[in-house]
């Protein structure tokens, strides 16, 4: 699915510093369903978003995958055109599912280059990124209301405690998918 690693990005050297929403990146993730020693079927990811935790570059990544039949869906980027598979770096058409993230560190093995300095090997242009900005701002605008959601329901919980006369702080429950002692 990817071409040659494209060794003459003018960052090789640093690539985790030069890297940016919308670079498309080898990266080799375990896929059980082949066989998992092969280290080089690195696939095409695309960097949907990049944030920094205590010092380290962290990626959101969204893997890339062939083209069905299927028509694609509001949260996918779909790179076919000659011009958009030349400037990812690609050598097919290929789809990004925005709703099937992984988050790395830039440190992660999967990113170790084969041959080149840099996994970057392309990156989205066109429409196809304008496209990308619009997906990237719905998913933001949801993930801030999942906050604010969350944010009213310890507001409503501390509220609630403070009626009955309990004490608020370490004590509020804050939902979970399953309970820890249930595990204990």
């Amino acid at each position: 699915m990817t071409n040659a690693r494209n060794t003459t990005h003018p960052e090789a050297i640093n690539w985790s510093s030069a890297i940016k929403w919308g670079d498309i990146v080898a990266f080799h993730f375990p896929d059980y369903a082949v066989n998992t020693e092969d280290l080089s079927a690195h696939r095409p990811w695309l960097v949907l978003d990049l944030n920094v935790y205590v010092g380290e570059i962290y990626l959101t990544l969204v893997r890339g995958h062939k083209v069905g039949a299927l028509p694609h869906q509001k949260h996918e980027i779909l790179i076919a055109t000659h011009e958009a598979i030349r400037s990812a770096g690609i050598s097919q058409p290929i789809l990004f599912n925005c709703k099937q993230q992984l988050i790395v560190s830039t440190k992660h093995v999967g990113f170790s280059p084969m041959g080149s300095d840099t996994p970057i090997i392309g990156c989205v242009s066109g429409e196809e990124r304008h496209h990308l900005n619009t997906v990237r701002a719905r998913m933001r605008a949801l993930a801030d209301l999942k906050a604010e959601r969350r944010e009213e329901t310890l507001r409503l919980q501390t509220a609630i405690r403070e009626f009955n006369g309990l004490p608020a702080g370490s004590e509020l429950i804050i939902p979970a998918p399953y309970s820890l002692h249930d595990k204990i």
